[in-house]
């Protein structure tokens, strides 16, 4: 499923806040868009830690691997950097470990790479981009692939896997399975921000 985001920050705010709560951590790329190294940053007021590494990489995100590592994030195509993320052997890597990769994939394009194919779990783009082609909008978008089983990792996702009190207590995984990251970031980001 997807959702329409009002630009590409908004895209890589909802994509993260989805799953984060205070005293989870992330793993990222450090030569990401200015504005997601901002962002990232702003998250640690929030209780969440976040974990720079130079590329995103097997080799180097393994040390920064805990209990509470809730999301790997890195973009396709580094911007400004250009370096290029092996999404294959990344997403391999982390799915063995039960943490999703969260890509961004503005650089590379729909038309270029689908990285759901290579085992992405959540893509995002910044549609003002190369989609639009002229940059005279500003939108954004969150693809999510459906294939993460949330549910095996319920403890560390209680945000899907446990009732939602505000929202009627509803189960996210149980009501919506495969659409349930979406359906959460409908019912309540999309909503409240």
């Amino acid at each position: 499923g997807g959702v329409a985001c009002s630009s590409g920050m908004s895209a890589v705010t909802l994509s993260l806040l989805n799953i984060l709560q205070a005293g989870d951590e992330v793993i990222a790329g450090s030569a990401l868009f200015g504005g997601t190294l901002d962002l990232l940053h702003d998250l640690e007021a929030f209780g969440i830690k976040v974990h720079f590494i130079p590329r995103v990489e097997k080799a180097l995100i393994e040390p920064f691997l805990t209990d509470k590592t809730r999301a790997v994030f890195g973009e396709i195509v580094g911007n400004p950097a250009l370096n290029v993320m092996d999404v294959r052997e990344t997403a391999d890597f982390l799915h063995g470990k039960g943490v999703p990769l969260i890509v961004d994939s503005t650089t590379s394009t729909p038309y270029l790479l689908n990285p759901i194919q290579y085992g992405a779990d959540v893509v995002v783009h910044s549609t003002s981009k190369y989609i639009n082609g002229s940059g005279d909008a500003i939108s954004g978008i969150i693809i999510d692939s459906g294939n993460f089983d949330w549910d095996a990792y319920g403890e560390k996702f209680h945000g899907l896997t446990r009732p939602d009190e505000s929202y009627h207590g509803i189960v996210y995984t149980e009501h919506f399975g495969k659409s349930a990251y979406i359906a959460k970031i409908n019912a309540q980001l999309m909503r409240d921000l």
